[in-house]
């Protein structure tokens, strides 16, 4: 039981941790994924890691990410929120 409790205290600090820093430095991505530790956060922040990188990647390709992670749960509305995010950041 020890050391569930340790892990878990241990994973909850890292996700404190990724939750810290997307605040910092990507401020915006918050206002599309409300946890930046879900796999389909995860693999957006790792392919556009910063506003600009949303802005050029364009719609369709977002979409695809988007579509790829979790098919039932995000789509268009998701994606053009993201990018319309990334955009007023760099207007």
């Amino acid at each position: 039981m020890r050391l569930h409790t340790q892990l878990s205290d241990e994973a909850a600090r890292y996700q404190n941790q990724i939750q810290a820093l997307v605040v910092v430095l990507f401020p915006e991505f918050t206002q599309v994924f409300a946890d930046p530790c879900l796999p389909s956060a995860q693999s957006v922040l790792k392919a556009y890691p910063h506003a600009q990188a949303v802005v050029e990647a364009g719609v369709e390709a977002i979409y695809q990410l988007l579509r790829a992670q979790t098919p039932a749960h995000y789509g268009r509305p998701t994606e053009k929120r993201a990018r319309g995010v990334g955009e007023a950041e760099w207007e």
